[in-house]
């Protein structure tokens, strides 16, 4: 079942659905799940974030790779290396103690994150992360 699925899952994952509108025009969406741990490492909740493809589903999922993993590239490694223990989940406060750095100075970070990144929400990062295969 669903929530035994969930209660295993440490990784972020990304997956693309077939979906239909009202008026059965069909349509492609990416669908991403995240935990997020607490500061005891526990899994205290999930985070979603789903967006349409648009395009020939295999085309437009190598070009959203190849953007992805170019708008990552354009990061510092600081910046790459928040990302990437936003994606695994952990908090301001564990990347902080991680990292050996305030949780203001992480805080800096992962704006500059999400504004390098051009993207609104720490979700459509972690989408950003995963598509770029971190």
């Amino acid at each position: 079942d669903a929530a035994t699925i969930f209660d295993d899952l440490e990784l972020p994952v990304l997956v693309e659905i077939l979906n239909y509108k009202k008026d059965g025009t069909r349509f492609r969406n990416a669908v991403m799940i995240a935990p997020i741990f607490d500061a005891a490492g526990e899994v205290e909740y999930f985070l979603g974030s789903q967006v349409e493809i648009a395009g020939h589903q295999e085309q437009a999922s190598a070009a959203r790779r190849t953007d992805a993993a170019a708008r990552v590239e354009r990061l510092s490694r600081r910046q790459r290396e928040i990302l990437v223990l936003m994606a695994a989940g952990k908090l301001n406060k564990q990347i902080a103690w991680e990292l050996s750095l305030s949780e203001r100075t992480v805080k800096m970070h992962r704006s500059a994150v999400l504004k390098g990144l051009d993207v609104k929400t720490s979700a459509d990062a972690i989408r950003v992360a995963i598509e770029a295969g971190f």
